[in-house]
């Protein structure tokens, strides 16, 4: 991942969590107007499961998950 990418997730994380889905919401919907070359079937879902398993860690009050 490069510098800009990376500092841009660790801005993320210091987001609140009604910005952070705001967040995540819009770019659900940019990535919708990538190339289909830009994201596979499989990039989508493993990105989806990353961040429901980093939902469902913050729910349970878990912070020390892995971040992608």
């Amino acid at each position: 991942m490069s510098e800009n990418a990376t500092r841009l997730i660790e801005t993320f994380d210091q987001l609140d969590p009604p910005e952070q889905h705001l967040v995540v919401v819009s770019l659900l919907r940019r990535a919708g107007e990538l190339p289909s070359h830009a994201l596979t079937d499989d990039d989508l879902c493993g990105s989806a499961d990353n961040l429901l398993s980093s939902l469902d860690d913050e729910e349970n009050g878990s912070s020390n998950s892995p971040r992608r």
